[in-house]
């Protein structure tokens, strides 16, 4: 006797007389659904499955396999989550691979059974524990997604193979049981096109992940439009197909706007519960939630906007909404279930079975409960038109549906769809002159109904690495939401695909954009930048943590947000020096000695010498801070241990790195400026002593080649493009100052004035050098003790070290003396290479490029060439140059002392 003789039997004399498991009878159920999940089901299932499609009647196991035994093993009262997800693992990748064999001979009853199969599996007693009347249809086991998807992507071409088509007639389709019938003489196209159209539809409204899924399966896409192309406009199955299709498209894929618009509105207002019968919400198949479902994704494009604008598209959709005006404390005890109760469950759909016919007056709780499920998604469909500046004068003006939207009481996400509807009708306006605290430093905004879980383990993340003050609260209201985006400094925008299309996300952005925030996109799940967010984000850095894992995504934004941070405060700090400049005549070099200067000499001073990063650590030093500052870390033991500390405070503060160059520069300047103090003259001032000084000793040792910094706006005899190619490069370095830049977020934030290369979004990439410079040919007289010092910058919003800086000579020799490739420097950077050996002239060849199209900004500054021993006293350079010890008196020093001193005794 086989296994399934042996189960059957055992069911016989267990089952109740409807053949069912019945009360109390676990082992019994255990018994059947273990045989379903075991090695021997298989073969037998198939061979079942085969005699759908003939004209014999089923025999007695196949019976009971397809149908007793089948419905037994899925008996709500017994299966639950974690039988659906292992009854899902064993059984999804044989479903896909019947289909190919199935799909190939047009087996329509077999199709048929496995597809309603799909929908049957996904309902356990956790999905009716709730709203009993209805079941919803809806793909609840996460763990499966892909594979689902790959059943849907299986099934999906039928609906344009041409001989499938052929028998698409226009019957009644939707009364066909999903359950197996065996009275069903003959399975049609229509059914079978409407059972693989419905399911994706599910499969899509389950959740964002599965929506994001479809929307960029590019497969799934083609199908469906090719499809749309084939099916007659006239054909019921073709309202299914354009639902679907409005939801998932791009902006640039839509056609036809008032055609599609009109369907739309045409079958919800055929919905028979608006004509009085309130047991019916479904026309050809298709409820009247997925038709608002697919009217919302619609409706979150512009020019969708400007079609639908006619005043009775917007009454329809307030006609919907007044199911919102009853009392919910009558319907519901205790408010704590009133959360759950109007909050429909992931935008969920109807039971096709259950729903068209079946409801009783015992039943209303239920409906009215239905009912509100899709005003709230109506009520968001009038929130999205508001942004039509049209629209909402005409809302505004239906000032009776207005007031009964003022007097709802209600909570959870119908709370917040009010909220954010009347702050955008109302508020907006009036938020705009408010006054900015800048008590957050971020605020998130995000998808709350679809991306909770993922921006709060981001969160959680930055709260326990971070010292940010962050804006994040997951039960605030919209408009609350709004005030802290006028009091943070950036937003940070958590994106996906069903952020897009919801009101309130858009509502923030805009209101961001609008208060002239700084906006990092942090992209959660694959999206198109389309449509309002295209807009939007077009020129901003996005951090895609699809691309990249989790940790490196975070990194990246914590990038983003510190060089924000950066550029917040060095432009605060720049701002208040430039009104102290206007106000006073006061300059650090007008004064003699460095204790004497407050704090904002001293940031005039790091700012005049490009030593930014300094400014963060000395927000609140003044003269005689930054003297202790500096004597501490001249300590022979201390130098480098200071530099550790400093580091770890830039660390800590604002997650910046302390380049080795700024400290030491830092230090030589300081030295500088202490040692010049002893003049006598004290209107001269460091930094013309520095290059008085420079002037003096490279005349007296008759080192002096070559020099240039730019602060004149002079080129120095630097020429775009080289003398042997004379054709310029296509984008040519320029003069530029902090306030002239193409691209002020991209920097460079200090510098008077320095060379200045830039390239844009979408710039192709050429072959051909994008930018070069060269100087005139200089003699160098002893190369292998001569040195060549430049400053230079580079920040791009590309993420693969795209961009390379090259710089070589030219004349009588030609070679290579710094290459580098990266996206960020971190600030300015001062490099120092050797020259290679020659008693000849050359010229300097500096030459810049991008690798991909993406908006990158280079400068460079201060270029310099001299005695390496020279310039090693003078700065600080990543070769191998500098020694890791203190900087120490040397010959040349030595020589300044003396010179002073001559000027002193004088």
């Amino acid at each position: 006797m086989s296994l399934l003789t042996s189960v059957i039997d055992k069911f016989a004399l267990s089952c109740t007389k409807d053949n069912e498991i019945g009360e109390q009878n676990q082992e019994l159920y255990d018994l059947v659904f273990d045989y379903f999940i075991s090695s021997d089901v298989v073969e037998q299932f198939t061979h079942a499955l085969r005699q759908l499609d003939t004209t014999s009647p089923l025999n007695e196991s196949s019976q009971w396999l397809l149908i007793t035994g089948f419905n037994a093993a899925m008996d709500i009262g017994y299966y639950d989550n974690k039988h659906r997800d292992t009854f899902c693992e064993f059984w999804l990748p044989k479903y896909e691979v019947l289909l190919q064999e199935f799909i190939e001979s047009l087996s329509l009853h077999v199709i048929k059974y496995i597809l309603s199969s799909l929908i049957q599996i996904q309902i356990t007693i956790e999905n009716l524990a709730e709203n009993f009347m209805r079941q919803e249809l809806e793909f609840c086991n996460l763990k499966q997604n892909n594979e689902y998807l790959a059943i849907i992507q299986t099934a999906l071409p039928l609906v344009i193979k041409e001989n499938f088509l052929q028998n698409l007639h226009a019957d009644d389709y939707s009364q066909i049981d999903l359950r197996w019938d065996a009275d069903v003489e003959q399975m049609t196209s229509s059914f079978i096109s409407w059972l693989i159209f419905k399911i994706l539809l599910m499969f899509t409204n389950t959740d964002g992940d599965c929506f994001t899924m479809v929307k960029h399966n590019l497969v799934i896409k083609n199908i469906l439009l090719r499809a749309a192309q084939l099916i007659d406009d006239q054909h019921p199955v073709k309202l299914a197909l354009r639902v679907i299709i409005v939801s998932i498209i791009n902006e640039s894929e839509i056609q036809n706007t008032k055609e599609t618009i009109n369907i739309l509105i045409e079958n919800i207002k055929k919905i028979n519960y608006l004509n009085g019968n309130r047991s019916s919400f479904s026309n050809n198949g298709v409820y009247d939630i997925e038709l608002l479902i697919g009217l919302k994704g619609f409706l979150q494009y512009n020019q969708v906007q400007s079609v639908f604008l006619e005043k009775e598209n917007l009454d329809l959709l307030i006609v919907l909404v007044e199911p919102l005006f009853s009392s919910v404390e009558t319907e519901i005890e205790g408010n704590e279930k009133i959360d759950n109760d109007l909050t429909p469950s992931k935008e969920s759909t109807l039971n096709a079975t259950q729903l068209s016919n079946e409801a009783t007056p015992n039943d209303e709780a239920e409906l009215n409960s239905l009912l509100k499920d899709m005003a709230l998604i109506a009520l968001e469909c009038l929130h999205l038109m508001l942004f039509n500046q049209e629209a909402k004068t005409i809302i505004k003006d239906q000032t009776a549906f207005v007031s009964f939207i003022r007097e709802i009481e209600a909570y959870g996400r119908v709370r917040k769809a009010i909220d954010g509807f009347l702050w955008k009708l109302d508020e907006e306006d009036e938020t705009q002159n408010e006054e900015e605290n800048n008590r957050f430093d971020l605020m998130i905004s995000y998808d709350e109904d679809h991306d909770s879980s993922l921006v709060k383990n981001l969160y959680n993340y930055l709260a326990e690495h971070c010292d940010y003050r962050i804006s994040f609260d997951e039960q605030s209201m919209p408009s609350s939401r709004c005030q802290a985006i006028v009091d943070c400094q950036c937003v940070l925008l958590c994106v996906s695909e069903t952020y897009k299309s919801d009101p309130n996300c858009r509502m923030e952005v805009e209101h961001a954009r609008s208060r002239n925030k700084r906006l990092i996109p942090f992209v959660l799940k694959q999206t198109v930048f389309d449509g309002w967010l295209g807009s939007i984000c077009t020129n901003s850095h996005r951090i895609d943590s699809v691309e990249h894992d989790f940790d490196k995504s975070v990194r990246l934004l914590i990038d983003e947000i510190q060089q924000e941070r950066l550029v917040e405060f060095l432009s605060q700090s720049k701002s208040q020096l430039e009104q102290i400049n206007v106000s006073s005549d006061t300059d650090y070099k007008t004064i003699s000695s460095m204790e004497l200067w407050t704090n904002q000499h001293v940031q005039h001073f790091l700012y005049d010498n490009k030593l930014d990063v300094m400014v963060l650590l000395t927000e609140q030093m003044n003269g005689e801070d930054l003297r202790q500052l500096f004597d501490r870390c001249q300590i022979d033991d201390d130098y480098w241990a200071g530099f550790d500390r400093l580091n770890q405070e830039l660390e800590k503060r604002f997650r910046q790195v302390l380049p080795i160059s700024v400290y030491i520069r830092t230090n030589t300047y300081l030295f500088l400026c202490l040692l010049f103090r002893i003049m006598i003259y004290a209107s001269v001032t460091c930094a013309f002593t520095a290059w008085f000084f420079l002037l003096i000793f490279y005349s007296a040792t008759e080192a002096y080649v070559f020099f240039c910094d730019f602060e004149s706006n002079s080129t120095c005899g630097i020429e775009n493009g080289s003398p042997v190619d004379p054709q310029p490069p296509p984008i040519n370095f320029t003069i530029r100052s902090p306030s002239t830049l193409a691209y002020p977020d991209l920097g460079p934030f200090s510098g008077r004035s320095f060379l200045y290369w830039s390239r844009p979004d979408h710039y192709p990439y050429a072959d051909e050098f994008n930018g070069r410079i060269h100087t005139p040919k200089f003699h160098q007289t002893d190369g292998t003790n001569m040195c060549l010092e430049f400053t230079y910058y580079i920040k791009s919003t590309g993420t693969d070290n795209g961009t390379w800086l090259d710089v070589s000579t030219g004349g009588c020799y030609a070679a290579s003396l710094f290459f580098i490739e990266q996206d960020n420097s971190n600030g300015w950077q001062t490099m120092t290479v050797p020259l290679h050996d020659g008693n000849c002239s050359i010229s300097l060849y500096f030459t810049v490029n991008q690798r991909t199209s993406v908006r990158v900004a280079v400068a460079l500054d201060e270029i310099i060439v001299d005695w390496c021993d020279a310039l090693a006293q003078s700065t600080t350079t990543t070769t191998t140059l500098i020694s890791s010890s203190p900087i120490q008196l040397t010959s040349s020093t030595s020589f300044i002392v003396i010179f002073l001193s001559m000027i002193s005794l004088k």
